[in-house]
Parts: structure tokens; sequence; C-alpha cells
């Protein structure tokens, strides 16, 4: 199959450049894909091989807003909270951790939770205040995330990491370097 950007069965559906995986239920019927080169997240329905877009338009950007209509900038590293109702994603070369909204609801939205869009660097402090540099893997356990960063060489741990209705306030974790 070559690279593109195709939805439908398995035989038709295209790719380009997925990195992370992440399953999106607890029977692992459907799995997420971080479709980096063609800034969307995708997923597949095990069972048959379809394949739908599951959030971010396609326009490389980091604009945060409705599932499909928020743009996203290569995002590699994604994971799923534990009660599978939000997805998190890093954005590598935006060196940003996002969050998308899995509820199924009209106003499911996406929206940028640690990092500063474009800006790289190590600072520790609340989520927000928090600056990654390309962030490349990403990890949710015991209402943590872990995010792995390339440049930095270290693993961040955001405590806790809350998930608060898309419309309220983000959280406010405190990242924590994990000793190796």
């Amino acid at each position: 199959s070559s690279c593109g950007f195709v939805n439908g069965a398995s035989s038709a559906a295209q790719f380009d450049y997925p990195q992370g995986l992440a399953w999106t239920d607890s029977s692992r019927t459907k799995l997420l894909v971080a479709d980096t080169k063609n800034h969307r997240l995708r997923q597949v329905v095990v069972a048959s091989g379809d394949t739908t877009t599951l959030a971010c338009s396609g326009t490389q950007g980091t604009t945060d807003g409705l599932l499909l209509s928020a743009t996203c900038h290569d995002p590699t590293g994604i994971a799923v909270d534990s009660s599978y109702s939000f997805v998190y994603f890093t954005e590598y070369s935006q060196h940003v951790v996002r969050r998308g909204d899995l509820s199924g609801d009209a106003g499911a939205s996406i929206s940028t939770i640690i990092g500063s869009i474009g800006h790289a660097g190590t600072q520790t402090g609340d989520a927000t205040g928090a600056v990654l540099d390309k962030p490349l893997s990403l990890s949710y356990a015991e209402g943590k995330l872990y995010i792995g960063q390339k440049t930095n060489r270290v693993v961040e741990a955001t405590e806790p990491v809350t998930t608060p209705e898309p419309t309220t306030a983000e959280p406010t974790a405190k990242p924590t370097t994990a000793q190796p």
C-alpha cells in the first residue's frame, strides 16, 4: 500500500507516517492511530479494518476547536485515559500535549493542555506553564500522563491528570521528572 490519505475499507485505507497507537475502548475493538504526516487522528475498527478520521481537519496547524475542525501538526505519541473519555497526544514539532474529547458529543473538542505552542525548553510548573522540548511518546497510567521528550532526554509525569468537561478550565497538573 502506498502512503496517502484515504478513509474506508482496509484494502483502500491509506496512512502517511502512522506513529502512536492506543485502544479507544475497553474491549479493544477500535484502535486510534496518530497519522502524523496527514495531521489527523484516525480510528480503525480492528475486525473489519474500516478506517475513519476521528479528529483533526488534516490542515497542518495547532488550532483548538471541534474534533474535526481543529488543526493538528504532526501528532506522534498518543494515549487514552482509563475511562476511554479523552485522548491525549503529543505534537512533536510544536512542543505540546493536546487533549481530545472521545464522548461523541456534537461539541466534543481538542484543546492544548501542556506546553506552549512552538516554544521549546525545559520548565516545570503547572500544566499550562510547563515547557516541553520535542515530546515524542506518551502513556497514561493511574491518573498520570508520562511524556517522553527526545531533546531533554527525560520523562515527565503530570500529577494528577484531571479530565474536566471540555468547556471547563484546563487542569493544573505539576510536571515532575521521573527518575531512571
